[in-house]
């Protein structure tokens, strides 16, 4: 599994839009072809640090995050964020899903928030 090559796949879609947790899972699963669900969880929090390195920003869905404009969570620190989805995957026996975590590229990002 070339982790990196995933990254870049994924940080494209971030050219059109914001990315929900779920659909890096999804990816994950569909694409890598991971099923365990311990693996799927470190192979998405690998792609997700990928993107937060790369600049994107982590954030609620867009559920609680209305407007044109991304607004990112305050906390950004990778570890943080990573500590944040594992906890929250670990604590539900379930797929993410459309109110989890999402990430934006900066010139989507409302930063004054």
């Amino acid at each position: 599994m070339d982790i990196e090559k995933a990254v870049e796949h994924i940080a494209a879609w971030g050219d059109d839009d914001w990315i929900g947790l779920w659909l890096i899972a999804q990816y994950v699963a569909d694409d890598l072809e991971i099923e365990d669900r311990e693996e799927a969880l470190e192979a998405t929090l690998a792609i997700v640090r990928g993107l937060l390195t790369r600049g994107f920003r982590a954030g609620p869905s867009p559920v609680e995050n209305v407007g044109v404009k991304f607004v990112p969570w305050r906390e950004q620190d990778p570890d943080a964020v990573l500590a944040f989805i594992r906890r929250e995957w670990m604590r539900r026996d379930d797929f993410p899903s459309w109110g989890d975590p999402w990430f934006a590229a900066g010139r989507f990002c409302r930063l004054d928030a």
